[in-house]
């Protein structure tokens, strides 16, 4: 490219070559502009330690996210306290290090905020539980709230009919929202039998 531009100017003059490499200089920074929208955060938990159990009311850190456990609400409306988070090595979401979640929320918080979140789950048994923004649901299973808009964000994925591996997909803006006076989260999901890995934030 250099070359090229060169020998251009042989025939046009110095203007030449400056117009040309400030529209160069253009391309770069569109290109860098792209780039950036683009960028985002992912969270694979192969910084926490396999075997680490984590009850409610515990706080740890993943990927510079922090993560709380939470009170979770069975099918049948009642709330529980009594159950825990723990890190293992299965495959039942994904591969390495993932969160086995056992009558639990969690609570996920971060400074900036995405617009679009995709995490990777195993669901192998009970209801679940999430809420975005101000919206809060118990559910069977992940394929039952595919298609739905909660408070501005857009429920999508695959699979998720029950006792299988699928990709859970949160299309929208996600505001901090405060949850039984636990914090302030962005997100919480929880289940009974539910693995969760690869989480993918994008801003």
């Amino acid at each position: 490219m250099k070359d090229k531009l060169i020998t251009k100017t042989h025939f046009s003059g110095i203007p030449l070559l400056i117009k040309q490499s400030r529209n160069i200089c253009l391309v770069i920074l569109i290109f860098i502009g792209m780039v950036s929208c683009k960028c985002g955060k992912y969270i694979d938990f192969e910084d926490l330690t396999i075997s680490t159990k984590y009850n409610v009311g515990d706080v740890f850190i993943s990927n510079n996210i922090m993560i709380k456990v939470l009170p979770f609400e069975w099918g049948n409306g009642d709330w529980t306290h009594d159950g825990y988070c723990e890190v293992i090595d299965r495959g039942f979401a994904g591969s390495g290090n993932e969160l086995w979640v056992n009558n639990v929320n969690l609570g996920f918080y971060c400074d900036k905020l995405p617009v679009r979140t995709e995490l990777a789950f195993g669901e192998y048994g009970g209801n679940l539980n999430i809420q975005v923004n101000q919206t809060f649901k118990n559910f069977q299973d992940f394929h039952d709230i595919y298609g739905q808009t909660y408070s501005g964000v857009h429920i999508a994925g695959t699979n998720g009919l029950g006792n299988d591996k699928g990709t859970l997909k949160l299309n929208g803006m996600m505001g901090l929202f405060d949850f039984m006076e636990e914090g302030k989260f962005y997100l919480v999901i929880g289940g009974q039998e539910l693995a969760i890995d690869n989480i993918k934030l994008n801003y």
